[in-house]
């Protein structure tokens, strides 16, 4: 009789994507958030979702109802999975994580995690003026969608290429027309990711 092999772990599938962008993970952990409980967690994403990090739980409903104590000590949580026997993260899909997380630890946000502030935004040329300057484009590069989405699944056209993951915040007074050329830009980079391209779009009001 075989013996039976051991967990795949959290670590084990996030570690390669995570090693890409720098990001410290550990687990699995426990966090004392009572006396009498202790919660036990997959793993632990440092910094990002809350001052130390957050939590990652397999699909359970036991911490939410311990989400204040776990605040009070600089940590959130979530949950996945769980994955199976050899799955992995994809970068995508962990740039996809992160950037809806966003940096809370100490320091400068990474270098591949794009913060947006776009109170005051109008019109799309807005939108190109910020977003390319950030991407590091040179300035014969487009304002358009087809130019966009060139730039960010080739190469060698802008300063700052993939991994890349971009969080654009104050969209909450934007006009009906100007929502939907977001939602246009949504769909840009939603396909640019499932074509194996590592880039991420989080917008928030």
């Amino acid at each position: 009789m075989s013996e039976p092999t051991a967990k795949w772990t959290y670590v084990q599938a996030w570690e390669r994507s995570a090693k890409v962008l720098g990001v410290q993970i550990e687990g699995p952990v426990r966090v004392t958030v009572s006396p009498d409980v202790v919660l036990e967690a997959e793993m632990l994403v440092q910094g990002f979702g809350a001052r130390r990090g957050t939590l990652v739980f397999e699909l359970t409903d036991r911490y939410p109802p311990f989400f204040d104590l776990l605040h009070k000590q600089g940590l959130t949580a979530s949950s996945f999975g769980p994955y199976r026997d050899g799955e992995v993260c994809s970068l995508a899909d962990l740039l996809d994580v992160l950037g809806d997380w966003g940096w809370c630890g100490e320091g400068a946000d990474p270098s591949w995690l794009i913060t947006i502030d776009a109170e005051g935004w109008a019109q799309p040329s807005d939108f190109y003026q910020v977003l390319l300057a950030k991407l590091q484009a040179p300035q014969w590069h487009g304002q358009n969608l087809d130019a966009l989405w060139d730039s960010i699944t080739g190469s060698g056209i802008n300063g700052l290429e993939p991994p890349f993951a971009v969080r654009i915040f104050n969209t909450a007074r934007f006009s009906p027309e100007m929502n939907a050329f977001m939602e246009r830009v949504e769909i840009i980079f939603r396909e640019a990711a499932d074509a194996g391209v590592p880039v991420a779009l989080h917008v928030w009001p």
